[in-house]
């Protein structure tokens, strides 16, 4: 692909990457699902190669991954970007003829490359948090080290940076576009979210941030919960295949397909012991529609893209926020005819991974931490789903646009609390036009000087105090700055996504609703 026809974030991408390896050694590449991962690579290894032949050097790229299912998948990844590779491992050898390579970080470490590495490319980053990649860190001081993920947090919720003590990692790129970003673009499918109320799992174990696998398994059987799952897929008559069921264990998968079977689904399992034939052979007849559900615990979490895929079904309760978010990815790849991905959770998983319950919900990654997860449970997430149907009521409404049904009023405590004279007095929030004259006057004073300045910054703070919701804050101060003309002033959309520090794609969706208003 030509630098040209490159889509604008990745073009910047591909430049903050170049400006990081100037003074970081490894660095890590926050990318969402669907925004281009493999075009963003192959031009960092193109430009890479063309250094080659620019300065005469024998450059050698290495694939690395960490699952044996994934060496070919990653492999399929390089070809299809057109880039001449080999695979070493699973009796191929190294060959000297190519300039990159897909091998395994277990086959590295036992055998050495035969060639002069000078670039480690870890997709799937996430994952990257084994002693096998502390080794690789020192073991070859002067390579540099790229590691390209979705979610920049280890599954336990560590970090992936060495400040964490558990990762590689000097520096983060963070993503110029967000999930909801590249959807409100049309370039990925919408996902609609659906809870199906849930007891707790307070009473399974954790170990290293997450839930203990035998204890879920048990608390899932006592629950009922697989009868409840084909129950509910029915709700949806418009999806009849292409659906993706994940469970805590192979164990689990098996038990949940026997579920399937008699209730007349054509339905496979697909876990790291089959063979690479039989794994190939399901994936087909998966997305032919031949078989109908797919059911696996975390072999298609990585690597994998099931554009067609209509429906994903949660049954594997997690502590994880990045194990979550690989889950919805899966559903939001693009497909002719594919109008949206509809995500059925089983078991309560976006009240842990979210404080909204809104699947788009920005995630502040744990890249430098240092402490696993611990058990959280968001109410407002909770209550933010519908009691009827269990779908995803957008705030600030209260009536579902599926079924129609109104949501009970919200029970969570009020955010800003204040103690005066031994009383708890909650702090209503007062509109402008109805608080006293003279701070009515001395605010508008102050909005006028601000205008008369093109001080935004200043505008900001007003906003912050006469804005009851933080959101409307930024188009309060572009309506201010903007009172004379009709026409969207971008130049001014811009100083306004700096002063907030929002992402360059703000300005898009701002443009959007801007034009919306109209």
């Amino acid at each position: 692909m030509l630098a040209s026809s490159l889509r604008p974030y990745q073009k910047e991408i591909i430049e903050l990457v170049r400006v990081a390896f100037r003074s970081y050694r490894s660095v890590c590449m926050e990318m969402p699902t669907g925004s281009g991962k493999s075009v963003v690579m192959r031009e960092i290894i193109n430009s890479f190669i063309q250094k080659n032949k620019t300065f005469k050097e024998d450059r050698h790229i290495y694939f690395l991954c960490n699952e044996t299912f994934l060496l070919y998948q990653f492999g399929k990844h390089v070809e299809n970007m057109n880039i001449p590779h080999d695979i070493i491992g699973d009796g191929y050898r190294e060959r000297k003829s190519v300039n990159v390579h897909v091998t395994m970080i277990q086959t590295l470490r036992n055998n050495p490359p035969e060639n002069n590495p000078s670039l480690f490319i870890i997709d799937e980053a996430q994952w990257s948090t084994s002693n096998s990649f502390m080794d690789l860190f020192f073991k070859y001081p002067d390579v540099k080290i790229l590691g390209v993920t979705a979610s920049p947090e280890g599954p336990g919720g560590k970090g992936l940076s060495i400040q964490s003590g558990c990762g590689i990692y000097e520096h983060l790129i963070k993503s110029p576009v967000s999930m909801r970003d590249l959807t409100e673009m049309d370039y990925l499918c919408p996902v609609s979210y659906w809870a199906v109320p849930t007891s707790d799992y307070d009473n399974a174990g954790i170990s290293q941030g997450d839930y203990k696998t035998g204890e879920i398994d048990k608390l899932i059987a006592e629950k009922g919960v697989f009868g409840d799952v084909i129950k509910q897929i029915a709700r949806f008559p418009q999806v009849q295949d292409h659906i993706l069921i994940f469970c805590k264990s192979v164990k689990a998968c098996y038990a949940l397909q026997e579920v399937f079977f008699a209730n007349r689904y054509r339905a496979e399992v697909l876990e790291g012991s089959l063979t690479k034939n039989t794994r190939n052979k399901i994936m087909k007849n998966f997305e032919s529609g031949e078989i109908q559900v797919l059911i696996t615990c975390k072999m298609v979490l990585q690597g994998v893209d099931l554009p067609a895929l209509l429906m994903c079904v949660d049954v594997a309760p997690t502590l994880s926020r990045m194990i979550w978010r690989q889950k919805v990815g899966r559903l939001v790849r693009p497909f002719p005819g594919k109008t949206e991905g509809i995500y059925l959770d089983m078991v309560g998983n976006i009240q842990r991974a979210t404080k909204s319950g809104w699947v788009y919900e920005d995630i502040d990654w744990n890249f430098d931490g240092k402490t696993f997860n611990k058990r959280s449970k968001s109410l407002e997430a909770t209550e933010r789903f519908c009691p009827i149907c269990y779908a995803y009521i957008p705030p600030p409404g209260n009536v579902c646009p599926y079924c129609g049904a109104e949501r009970p009023a919200e029970k969570r405590k009020e955010k800003e609390e204040k103690v005066l004279d031994g009383d708890l007095v909650k702090l209503e929030f007062v509109p402008l036009k109805d608080r006293p004259i003279e701070e009515r006057r001395q605010t508008e004073e102050a909005i006028a000087a601000a205008i008369r300045d093109g001080d935004i910054d200043r505008l900001r703070e007003i906003g912050n105090s006469v804005c009851q919701n933080r959101k409307n804050v930024p188009f309060f101060v572009y309506r201010k700055m903007n009172q004379k003309s009709k026409v969207i002033d971008i130049p001014l959309l811009y100083r306004i996504q700096k002063s907030f520090g929002y992402k360059a794609s703000w300005v898009h969706f701002a443009k959007q609703f801007l034009k919306n208003e109209v």
